[in-house]
This record gives structure tokens, C-alpha cells and sequence, in this order.
């Protein structure tokens, strides 16, 4: 299979996966005004998307990804500065050293938004971190038409370190569509730090994977600050011993939005490791809609796998929806999760009102304090 025909069998596949509906247990808890048909037709069509004013974080964070090693506008790759260790191609131009590698990355999609993406495949970019080398790279995707979708494959060889600095900014009557992949090989080693933030009257999907070999480690932290819908759906695979995963994710929440984070935590091997911990800071009538699953394999004995997902509420009508899942078949493992939704601590509000500062500067530093922990373990690194 070429990645034409690739493209080709997503186009025809993208006809045949309904838009998200009630029914759909993939889509639970999500706010089906933003992604159902009649929410997403003004995007498809180009019939008159939304707009809204400009935010002065996004539109200065624009300013400063001008720096950034790599840059992609509406999914185009717009600039690749060349680092020492570190080979990026297209997808097109890497197919035939990774045919069976993209068939797989592509051909997994399951839903409307990642199909989307792979109807574009030929537009994806393919980036190799060559064994045993050392890298830092400053990426930034931004999205500004009314449809758009990005599409990047990481390849960490043997021993292999990557630093990735990430930031997703998507403006007022966008609908960004990015999907990431990660394949760590034996020792491979992943620390990653990404900022989102978009504007109102945007959409904003993204799909992560990543595939943990030997030894592998990743080591990632995500934080999101939004005045639109988004889709986020990051998916860990730990198939080799000692692989280990520490993920945490940061989201504040304002309006009427809802954040909906979907999460994989997918143990098939033995002696493996992953932690994943989601904080959410919910303003106004503002949501999270999350679901994590983790999924433990028979034969992966001694596995630790943990999960919690706290949520802080701002507001009488903030609302925080959270479904964890554990499926454990192993006999052998230590495996826990825990979710909580709390509201800011009165005598802390009094204490630092008593002290000068207004409600909304207390309820603010209450906010710094519940997500310091989030880029801890990265800043570390």
C-alpha cells in the first residue's frame, strides 16, 4: 500500500464513520452541540464558521513560535531546522524505509476526527531520532483555516533522547485535527512538555499514541488553558519490561466549554510501569468529560499502574464528569485509581482575603498551587 492509497482508503472510510451521537459510548459525557453533525457542518462545509475576537495569549504566543525547529500552519510543515541527531521527512519521502510502520499508525484510526487526518497522509511528516543521539526540538502547530489537520510520526531509535517542546494554538473558527505518534525502541527516552491554548468559537481534536518498547521511558506532562471545545485522546502502549510512563495533564477551564480527555494505559507485558494523574480547574459553567482506561494483559505480572483524576470547581455551575476503568486479568500487579471534585478551601480564601488580595486574586494562587505539580517531574529531567 502506498500513502496515496492510504489517503485514498481514509477518504472512502470517512463516509462510512457516523459523526459523534448519543449513542456512541466513545463519545460519552461530550458535548454534542460542539461535536455532533449540526456543530461541525459550518467546519466541514466552510458554510460560514464561527468567529470570535482575537485573545491576546494566543495571538502573542504566535509571535513568540517564530523560534520554534519546527512549525506547521494548517497542517503544511512550514519550517524544519536541521539539529545534530535528528532526520525529518515527509511521510511521503520516508514510505519506503516505514510502509508497514505508517500502514499500522494509519490504519488504527478509529474515529471521525483521526480519519480526518489520515485522508491527509501524504501531508505528515516523519520524524527519526537517530540511535544513541541526544535532541531538543520546539515544535509548534498552528490553526487558523476552518479545517485542518496535522499529522507527525516520531521515531525514537535505540537509546535515543528526545526533549519536545510543544505548543498547539488554535484560533477563533478553527477546527485543528492533529494526530502524533511516538514509537520508543529499546532505552529510548521521551520527555515532553506541551502547552494548548485556542480561542473561542474554535474546535480542537488531538490524538496521541505512544509505544513503549524495552527499558523505554516517557515522561510527559500536558497543560491546556481554552476558550474553546476539546478533544484530546492519548493512548499508551507499554509492550516492553521495565517500560515506564509518568503522564500528568493540567486543564483550566472557562465559559461554556467542556474539555474531554480520553486516556490509555495498555500493560501487555510483564515488569512495566505507568502513572497518570489529570487536574482541572473549572470555571464558570465550564466541564471535563474524562475517561481513562487502564488495561492490564494476563500475562503482565508485576505491573504497577495507577490513575486519579482531581477536579477543582470555581463555579456553582462547573461540572465535572469522570469515568475510570480498570480491567485487570493479572494476578499480580498493583493497580489503583481515584477521582475527587472539590471547591477552593474556605479558610485558605478567608486567610489570604484577610491579607489584602481580592477573591480573584486568592482563587488564583489557590488555581498556581493545585497545578505546580504538573510539569514537576518534567522539570526534573
Amino acid at each position: 500500500m502506498s500513502i496515496s492509497k492510504i489517503s485514498q482508503w481514509a477518504k472512502n472510510r470517512f463516509g462510512e464513520v457516523s459523526f459523534p451521537h448519543k449513542k456512541d459510548e466513545y463519545w460519552r459525557f461530550a458535548d454534542l452541540n460542539a461535536w455532533g453533525v449540526d456543530g461541525l457542518h459550518p467546519f466541514f462545509t466552510s458554510s460560514n464558521p464561527p468567529t470570535s475576537g482575537a485573545c491576546a495569549s494566543v495571538r502573542l504566543k504566535e509571535i513568540e513560535l517564530a523560534s520554534c525547529n519546527v512549525l506547521f500552519s494548517d497542517g503544511q510543515l512550514l519550517k524544519a531546522e536541521g539539529v545534530d541527531g535528528v532526520e525529518i521527512l515527509s511521510m511521503a519521502d520516508a514510505f519506503a524505509n516505514n510502509a508497514e510502520r505508517f500502514e499500522k499508525f494509519f490504519l488504527s484510526a478509529e474515529g471521525k476526527f483521526d480519519v480526518f487526518q489520515a485522508s491527509r497522509a501524504e501531508n505528515g511528516v516523519f520524524v527519526r531520532i537517530k540511535a544513541n543521539s541526544e535532541a531538543q526540538l520546539d515544535v509548534g502547530v498552528i490553526s487558523k483555516m476552518h479545517i485542518s489537520a496535522c499529522g507527525v510520526y516520531f521515531l525514537l531509535e535505540e537509546n535515543a533522547k528526545l526533549r519536545l517542546n510543544k505548543t498547539t494554538l488554535t484560533f477563533g473558527g478553527a477546527l485543528s485535527s492533529a494526530r502524533l505518534g511516538f514509537e520508543l525502541q529499546k532505552g529510548a527516552s521521551l520527555v515532553y512538555s506541551q502547552h494548548k491554548y485556542s480561542e473561542k468559537s474554535a474546535l480542537m481534536y488531538e490524538r496521541e499514541d505512544f509505544i513503549l518498547s524495552e527499558n523505554a521511558e516517557v515522561v510527559d506532562a500536558m497543560a491546556q488553558e481554552g476558550l474553546s471545545h476539546s478533544r484530546s485522546e492519548r493512548n499508551f502502549y507499554l509492550n516492553g519490561f521495565n517500560a515506564n510512563v509518568d503522564s500528568r495533564v493540567f486543564l483550566k477551564t472557562s465559559g461554556n466549554i467542556t474539555a474531554d480527555l480520553r486516556t490509555k494505559q495498555i500493560h501487555s507485558v510483564a515488569g512495566a510501569k505507568s502513572n497518570l494523574a489529570v487536574k482541572a480547574a473549572l470555571n464558570d459553567s465550564s466541564a471535563i468529560a474524562f475517561t481513562g482506561l487502564v488495561d492490564v494483559c494476563e500475562q503482565a505480572q508485576k505491573t504497577e499502574a495507577y490513575q486519579s483524576c482531581r477536579s477543582l470547581l470555581l463555579s456553582k455551575d462547573a461540572k465535572a464528569q469522570a469515568s475510570p476503568i480498570l480491567e485487570i486479568s493479572a494476578n499480580d500487579v498493583l493497580c489503583s485509581h481515584g477521582c475527587t471534585v472539590a471547591e477552593p478551601d474556605k479558610e485558605q480564601l478567608f486567610y489570604m482575603r484577610s491579607r489584602g488580595l481580592s477573591l480573584e486574586q486568592s482563587r488564583e494562587m489557590i488555581v498556581e498551587s493545585f497545578a505546580n505539580s504538573t510539569f514537576e517531574k518534567v522539570l526534573q529531567k
